[in-house]
């Protein structure tokens, strides 16, 4: 039997810029329509750090029985605009939450040499705190799925569910380039001259099995983003803080019995960056992991077949306990 085509939003990606002016945020107003708060950018100040972060808001009747919020991070020099379509589906039932951890935004919270992915998960959870609703769901991909599973496990409490698209958890070795960035001065020169059309090749070239369903507004933003100067050099810092040893992440997981909710994780068999068994390994140690593959889809599912993915995501956060 053909699944009925799932209800869908018409998201324009304007709705997914973040440009000053930022709304300052410390608590969000729940009153606010889905009119009002969706034409906003927000930043928080958590601890000393200005996060900038969207709150899309479900057009559709709020009640009791509405689902968490959904926060989802998105993968490393990446940008909020990689669930524009994932979201497009999600929306429909439910509010998202849209965090850029990486301050793309140029409103002041990354420090010079960055920060470290540790302390990007606290900076989340403390965010997570502040903003007034009783309990999420989290999820991410890439960098983003390792990042929101170290945000759960530091406030297990605040999430009801997690769901992952082909999570970076587990230190392995990195690409050529990935290393060479990593190098002093050598870095610095290589993210001086990379074009921002290289970095943005390279995001299909391993994420999409199919380049060609990459959607050209998204890839836009992702050229916006990497022709600056300023982020090619954060995209570097977040590399040069990469788990390098498995006692780097070993010291995190084992506080995963923590974690009472399910976690899905969902993997495209097809990815060429993380290692094969990754997904797998990760559902099998966190205490409710269910693992899905998806054997034609690679390193950013959500992105390429967002429908797919949407329903998958949907099902899981809708089924009983």
């Amino acid at each position: 039997m053909i699944p009925a085509p799932l209800a869908k939003l018409d998201l324009p990606i304007e709705l997914f810029r973040l440009r000053p002016p930022f709304t300052p945020l410390k608590r969000f107003d729940p009153s606010l329509t889905a009119a009002k708060t969706n034409s906003m950018a927000f930043a928080m100040d958590v601890e000393g750090r200005k996060i900038a972060l969207k709150i899309l808001r479900s057009p559709g009747p709020r009640t009791q029985k509405s689902l968490p919020p959904l926060i989802l991070l998105h993968g490393m020099g990446l940008h909020i605009a990689s669930f524009r379509r994932l979201a497009e589906f999600l929306l429909v039932s439910m509010d998202i939450i849209l965090p850029d951890y990486n301050s793309f935004a140029d409103n002041g919270g990354w420090p010079p040499g960055g920060v470290s992915v540790p302390l990007m998960a606290r900076t989340i959870a403390r965010l997570t705190e502040s903003l007034g609703f009783p309990q999420f769901n989290i999820g991410g991909s890439s960098l983003g799925g390792g990042l929101s599973l170290l945000t759960a496990m530091i406030r297990p409490n605040l999430f009801q569910r997690i769901v992952l698209f082909n999570p970076a958890i587990f230190p392995q070795p990195l690409p050529s380039f990935y290393r060479l960035v990593s190098m002093p001065i050598i870095g610095e020169i290589m993210m001086s001259i990379t074009p921002a059309d290289r970095l943005v090749t390279g995001v299909t070239t391993v994420g999409y099995v199919n380049p060609a369903k990459a959607d050209p507004e998204l890839f836009d933003t992702y050229w916006q983003n990497m022709a600056r100067r300023s982020n090619r050099m954060k995209l570097m810092d977040v590399i040069r803080h990469l788990p390098r040893h498995e006692a780097d992440i070993r010291r995190y997981l084992r506080f995963a019995h923590q974690l009472q909710g399910p976690a899905l994780v969902i993997w495209g068999e097809q990815d060429r960056l993380l290692e094969g068994n990754a997904g797998q390994r990760l559902a099998a140690i966190l205490p409710r992991g269910k693992y899905v593959g998806i054997p034609d889809l690679s390193h950013l599912p959500h992105e390429e077949s967002p429908e797919t993915i949407a329903g998958i995501v949907l099902e899981f956060l809708t089924q009983s306990q």
